[in-house]
């Protein structure tokens, strides 16, 4: 019996025959030649069926790969109805929408050029900052509390001697009470329940300020009536200049909110707790900004109907207490500008000086009598300058070479013309 190896050495030799054409290759390894379709190849071969089933193979083989399947939230059947363009229209947010559609409207603030993408005529941005500051034209509170506080005590001396009458007392109260219940069926409910919350507040006295300077801890009618007209008679001195698009209301409003405490919660922070010592520490109270919806609604109570005789009196009582303080500071300054000043007990007041007697005019000086020729008279022993730093100069030892030349030529001395007289004569 021959071994596993000379059985492998015989078949890579036939197989090296088979490859060089030199032995043809055994049954069982020769092609299988195609058939064609004249030959029958047994039962069911080219048949319809057959050919059905080759087509369903191939369509099968080329066919890309199925999608994946779609989430059940995500399929178009369990997807929300939503209503066609042409079926908007039913409320009134629905009947702007269907109004702006198509329309290009860019903001109308200056250097802004947002395309609002709505019916508004501005941006969110100029929305927002004409929420809160009265006007898209401003970017901070234009009226702060030392702006008008010098008017708050001028304003309470004129309501003393001209008190409001009892019909103005009672429009003001009203104004400053909020309201007791609320409708469940009218829009903007959210709105007046947030200002109601905000003028609940009020008369507790934690929101008191205990200022008493100035009365602004007077938290009576009277008080708010005075504050009104202070606020008022300020915005009139400037002649309506800061305030755009009636954002005048909207600073008397937002004082109104700012006089009194605002609330608020503690805050402590990290370098608080570090360097408070062992114990409880109470931290810093950080106050809630003031709301623009608060404002806005203030704004439409004031507007009311029933209040116009308040607004009324109010914007008459400005306009008189301003020009009280015109006429006083004219006095004044009238006083300040003829009047001397008046001397204080105890100083110490200069005798009157006479005054100064003219002093005669002083005669013209008479004219100086320029010399034609000048004699430069030299000592017989004349020393001759050395020249060193911090001595004489260059064109110094130069002029006195030149004078020494001279007096050696005229012992006796010599004339010379002057720069004074004859300028173009040479100088020696």
């Amino acid at each position: 019996m021959s071994s596993d190896a000379e059985i492998d050495r015989q078949i890579e030799a036939r197989n090296r025959r088979i490859r060089a054409g030199l032995e043809a290759p055994p049954a069982h390894h020769a092609p299988k030649p195609k058939p064609t379709d004249d030959e029958d190849d047994g039962p069911g071969y080219l048949t319809p069926a057959w050919h059905a089933a080759r087509a369903a193979a191939e369509a099968k083989a080329t066919a890309p790969p199925p999608p994946a399947e779609i989430p059940f939230a995500y399929r178009p059947e369990n997807q929300p109805k939503r209503r066609k363009p042409e079926q908007h229209g039913s409320t009134p947010v629905g009947r702007a929408r269907r109004a702006a559609e198509g329309l290009h409207i860019i903001c109308e603030a200056k250097a802004c050029g947002l395309v609002t993408g709505s019916f508004s005529h501005l941006c969110n941005r100029h929305r927002g900052r004409r929420r809160r500051y009265g006007s898209v034209k401003l970017t901070r509170h234009p009226l702060r509390l030392e702006d008008y506080q010098h008017f708050l005590i001028p304003a309470r001396r004129y309501l003393r001697r001209n008190p409001p009458p009892p019909a103005i007392m009672e429009a003001m109260a009203s104004f400053l009470r909020p309201a007791d219940a609320l409708p469940f069926d009218r829009r903007g409910r959210k709105v007046r329940a947030f200002l109601r919350q905000e003028m609940a507040w009020w008369p507790d006295p934690k929101a008191h300020k205990k200022d008493k300077h100035h009365g602004r801890g007077d938290y009576s009618v009277f008080g708010y009536i005075a504050h009104f007209v202070a606020v008022l008679a300020k915005i009139e001195e400037l002649d309506g200049k800061g305030f755009p698009d009636g954002a005048d209301l909207h600073a008397l409003m937002r004082s109104l909110v700012l006089r009194h405490l605002r609330p608020g919660r503690r805050v402590v922070t990290a370098k608080m707790a570090r360097e408070s010592g062992p114990g409880i520490v109470k931290g810093r109270k950080r106050a809630l900004a003031v709301s623009a919806t608060v404002v806005n609604g203030l704004i439409t109570r004031w507007r009311q109907k029933d209040r116009s005789d308040l607004r009324l009196f109010v914007a008459v009582t400005a306009k008189a207490v301003l020009a009280e303080m015109q006429a006083k500071r004219e006095q004044q300054n009238r006083k300040a500008t003829t009047a001397p000043k008046p001397v204080r007990q105890g100083a110490i007041v200069p005798h009157p000086q006479p005054s100064p007697k003219p002093e005669p005019p002083t005669p013209p000086a008479p004219p100086v009598r320029r010399l034609e020729k000048v004699r430069v008279d030299l000592p017989p022993r004349f020393k001759k300058p050395t020249y060193r730093p911090g001595g004489c100069s260059v064109d110094e030892l130069r002029s006195w070479e030149r004078v020494e030349a001279a007096w050696r030529q005229f012992p006796e001395g010599f004339w010379y013309d002057t720069k004074e007289t004859n300028p173009d004569a040479p100088h020696v």
